[in-house]
């Protein structure tokens, strides 16, 4: 895995307990965001974090192939 640096720009606006603004990296268009949560998710795509949840073994749904 390498290093790499990312610049993000993050634009907010508080309201009474509410944050709301914009994230983005400069390169695209901005990404409107909503609440701490919506803050921590749109940095977590824009890092290409997210990864979704895998299954143990034999926990499959039934109808799925494992």
């Amino acid at each position: 895995m390498s290093d790499q640096v990312l610049h993000i720009a993050i634009d907010v606006s508080m309201a009474e307990d509410e944050i709301q603004g914009q994230v983005g990296d400069g390169v695209g268009r901005p990404t409107p965001f909503s609440g701490w949560l919506g803050l921590i998710g749109q940095l977590d795509d824009m890092l290409g974090t997210a990864e979704p949840p895998t299954a143990a073994s034999g926990d499959s749904r039934p109808g799925e192939e494992q």
